[in-house]
């Protein structure tokens, strides 16, 4: 996301509306182009009144919404902390804003992900799902072959550098498969949580309503059997596993191969020759950071003497050693986090897909 440009990575244009001599005009200039004012054959005083750049859609009528803010640095603090998910509303800007034209205010991201550019407005009252990312079809050199790899139906054409025409065309794939309903939930032991426990639904372990899993940082392992119909177990089909959302890192285990570990957005993982046709086994292994961990256990009593944020010394429990009378898990040396501190989004939310990808030779 651009400070200076408007639309970075997005061809654009220039209007602009100015008078000579008392005669009104209206011009519109491609990016990279030269306009020159007056035009010939134009004479008189010129006054401009209107200058615009950008990309417009097709039906803009020249009058220019709100000054818009660039919020973009609070956008990129969001997706450093992995907020990924976010209302849009005035909480983003810090301030309440009414729109001058009485229209409803809009949030316009224009980002990359994975080296392809995307430009996305969202209405005020809407949700931003940046852990979405929407599958695109791609070429790809396999066994040596040209091959168009797509999630869709559709037909495609490439002109060779030979001035050689290659012609693919999908009239039919599979639908994604949800992955829906409860996982078993597995917990390293010693770090406060429950070494087993079902969750019937995919959340963040900060929202769960027992203590010792809202504050647990480490890795948890989520197990299920899915079922997978053999129509999507084909030669010309693969099969990617989109996690959705992801708090901080997985790793991803299918019938006991392991396939990866996905560490930032998008949260996906081509299944490969690990999956089979009817029931399959799948591991998620998903470990978050240790604020929360902190958070909580600056609930409990202090088993150490503290200056403002230093220990005076070091407790008696970790010189000796012996048992530590708290409940504390966690021993640091600087107080980095207290205990009315926001938790972080943790675990795997999801939504959770198998998406089907079509290979098609376009070496004929």
């Amino acid at each position: 996301m651009g400070i200076n440009d408007p639309a970075p990575g997005i061809q654009k244009e220039m209007r602009l509306e100015y008078s000579v001599g008392g005669k009104l005009y209206k011009k519109c200039v491609p990016e990279s182009q030269t306009l020159t004012i007056p035009s010939k054959g134009e004479s008189g005083e010129l006054k401009l009144i209107k200058a615009l750049y950008g990309r417009f859609a097709p039906d803009f009528d020249g009058k220019l919404p709100a000054t818009p803010i660039d919020i973009t640095q609070q956008i990129n603090k969001r997706i450093s902390s992995l907020d990924l998910i976010f209302p849009v509303d005035d909480r983003l800007i810090g301030k309440s804003v009414t729109s001058k034209n009485k229209e409803n205010k809009k949030l316009r991201l224009v980002y990359s992900v994975a080296g392809e550019m995307f430009e996305w407005e969202i209405p005020e009252g809407k949700t931003v799902n940046l852990a979405q990312h929407n599958p695109e079809p791609k070429l790809a050199i396999k066994n040596g072959k040209l091959t168009w790899i797509t999630p869709q139906t559709g037909t495609i054409e490439c002109i060779m550098v030979s001035g050689d025409i290659k012609k693919g065309c999908v009239k039919s794939i599979p639908q994604p498969l949800k992955i829906e309903g409860a996982w078993d939930v597995s917990f390293l032991p010693n770090l406060g949580a429950p070494s087993q426990t079902k969750f019937k639904e995919l959340y963040s372990w900060s929202e769960s309503s027992d203590e010792d899993i809202r504050y647990f940082s480490g890795t948890a392992t989520y197990r299920k059997q899915i079922y997978i119909p053999k129509e999507y177990v084909q030669s010309e089909i693969s099969l990617e596993m989109d996690l959705g959302r992801i708090c901080v890192i997985a790793e991803v285990i299918v019938n006991g191969k392991e396939l990866g570990i996905l560490w930032r957005t998008p949260f996906h993982i081509d299944l490969g020759d690990a999956v089979r046709a009817g029931e399959n086994d799948i591991q998620i292994r998903v470990t978050n950071l240790w604020p929360n961990r902190l958070i909580g256990d600056a609930h409990y009593p202090e088993d150490c003497e503290w200056g403002d944020w230093l220990p005076k010394s070091w407790p008696d429990w970790l010189e000796k050693p012996e048992k530590r009378s708290s409940k504390r898990i966690t021993f640091t040396t600087w107080k980095h986090w207290r205990a009315d501190d926001p938790l972080q989004p943790s675990g795997l939310m999801g939504p959770i897909l198998i998406r089907p990808y079509m290979h098609v030779d376009l070496s004929q």
